[in-house]
């Protein structure tokens, strides 16, 4: 390795313990808030989504009315492609097809799918009773 990043490395912090442990008033991880994209577009929204696909458990024997289908997920993924060109530039990044590039999503697409997308696609074919209230 160049000897310079390994004195990069080593000046950071990056391959060492963070000065901040010798400090008696930072306790980790209590001294630092939580990050709403790691903790939930990044980790809640994949599982709400694999928990509505049937992917969520391993057990085959367990089938719950509220998974959609694989033609459900088709539909749901090209209105979303539809509502690309109708999309104002203001709200940002247009949606990609949540059944074809799921696997791929960045935390801006699971945020846009939770506060945007979600609702009105989901409303059609989700139980009356998942979403009342």
């Amino acid at each position: 390795m160049n000897s310079i990043l390994i004195l990069l490395f080593y000046c950071t912090g990056i391959k060492g313990s963070s000065e901040l442990l010798k400090l008696k008033t930072i306790l980790f991880p209590w001294s630092f808030p939580t990050d709403i994209m790691h903790l939930f577009f990044e980790n809640i929204a994949p599982q709400m989504f694999a928990h509505w696909s049937g992917k969520f458990f391993n057990n085959l024997l367990l089938s719950n009315d509220y998974e959609l289908s694989k033609s459900q997920w088709e539909r749901i993924g090209a209105q979303m492609e539809k509502i690309k060109k109708d999309m104002p530039m203001e709200i940002g990044r247009p949606p990609r097809d949540i059944f074809k590039y799921h696997n791929g999503y960045k935390a801006v697409e699971w945020r846009n799918w939770i506060i945007l997308f979600s609702l009105p696609l989901l409303k059609a074919y989700l139980d009356k009773r998942y979403l009342e209230n």
